[in-house]
């Protein structure tokens, strides 16, 4: 029987899913936590999306199924089911992900249980076309956060981004939490959203990650964009300044902003390097940048 106050919003935002989002029906509706509405954002699809949600509508109640009529953007139909959301707790889902049957009342236990929280994930890997697992994530339990506000900021900007760390944004979240930063901010554009988003995020509380393996995050071929080295530099570096842009207007002290804005600085320095060429890599090596991390978190977090 449909419950019409869930504790749980399960948010699928979807564009042309077809060859997967039965898939991720099936594991969402496979979980052992009953409790939650599962509500579809179909961004206009052009394939057999829509036929497909309509036959699973029928099967369970729980289920809300929403068309765009245009399509509006990733982040802003990511969004908008959080408009749709009635829950305490909110978690968006991808199309062609996979999920174990207790990922839902794992996460949910860790947030029932520590009101600090306000984001749980957990261990994951990817796995590609066939469901086979092609990566794991060992530095991801890394993220467990505690202790002040600027410590667990610090710890999120000099998280490397290819150890996993956009994925948070698949963990549950409070939905109070999420609507107070306002969702994804779609100012802040779609590149890397995610991590733009979760560094928000950090600051209404702590995030948790399980140590189980629960959830799967598909690796389409082609799922990564090449770009030249120059696109490559152009990109983040708008992304670090976006950093540099919510650390400026959050309610950091003066002392806080500028350590975070020096770590920033430092942090994009090192993550840059990989897109110079390898005669120009010698001027910051790699013992330099290993003394550069211990200097900053020594200086930073244990004296602000």
């Amino acid at each position: 029987m449909k419950n019409e106050s869930p504790l749980v919003s399960i948010g699928l935002p979807v564009y042309n899913g077809e060859k997967y989002i039965r898939q991720a029906l099936d594991s969402l509706l496979a979980q052992d936590f009953e409790d939650f509405e599962l509500i579809i954002s179909d961004n206009a699809s052009e394939d057999a999306t829509a036929e497909i949600c309509k036959q699973y509508l029928e099967k369970d109640d729980r289920i809300k199924y929403y068309r765009n009529e245009i399509n509006i953007g990733g982040v802003a139909n990511f969004n908008k089911l959080i408009e749709y959301a009635n829950a305490t707790y909110f978690m968006w889902a991808s199309h062609d992900d996979i999920w174990e049957p207790f990922y839902v009342s794992r996460l949910v236990k860790r947030l029932e249980s520590h009101e600090s929280i306000v984001l749980v994930f957990s261990d994951f890997d990817n796995i590609d076309e066939d469901g086979k697992q092609i990566r794991v994530y060992p530095k991801i339990l890394k993220l467990t956060s505690s202790g002040t506000k600027f410590k667990r900021l610090y710890k999120f900007i000099m998280f490397e981004e290819a150890d996993g760390k956009a994925n948070l944004v698949h963990g549950i979240m409070r939905l109070k939490a999420l609507k107070e930063i306002g969702g994804s901010n779609k100012s802040l554009g779609e590149f890397a959203a995610d991590d733009l988003f979760l560094f928000s995020m950090l600051f209404k509380g702590n995030f948790y990650i399980v140590d189980e393996l629960l959830f799967h995050k598909r690796r389409s071929l082609g799922w990564y964009e090449q770009r030249s080295n120059r696109e490559n530099i152009s990109l983040w570096h708008t992304y670090f300044l976006r950093y540099h842009r919510i650390i400026a207007s959050s309610e950091l002290s003066f002392f806080q902003k500028i350590a975070l804005h020096f770590v920033t600085i430092f942090r994009e320095m090192q993550f840059q390097m990989r897109f110079i060429k390898p005669i120009f890599r010698g001027i910051i090596p790699f013992s330099f940048r290993k003394i550069g991390k211990k200097f900053l978190r020594k200086m930073f977090t244990k004296n602000i």
